[in-house]
């Protein structure tokens, strides 16, 4: 058995994760639900959802005084909440 063709887990939020029994008996190894999988449209959500979150948190970062009034910025923490599971 080669020991160097672990499988690395997919670090995609999406990724399912879990033991591929099947494919674990043929390959000698541990194989997770994971590899192989790749996102399909099902995961667009959660994917803009962290992207939403990350530019909500440069935006927080930015200095008021370069005459931006963030009008907007109470609608995305009310998307980010709602899609997060959170009451906002």
């Amino acid at each position: 058995m080669d020991t160097n063709n672990e499988g690395e887990c997919s670090k995609h939020p999406c990724a399912p994760h879990g033991f591929n029994r099947n494919a674990s008996h043929s390959e000698d190894r541990y194989v997770c639900d994971c590899e192989g999988w790749s996102p399909d449209r099902s995961c667009a959500g959660l994917e803009l959802l962290e992207a939403l979150k990350l530019a909500r948190a440069e935006l927080a970062g930015l200095p008021h005084s370069l005459g931006y009034d963030f009008t907007h910025l109470p609608k995305i923490d009310a998307v980010i909440a709602k899609h997060s599971g959170r009451d906002g």
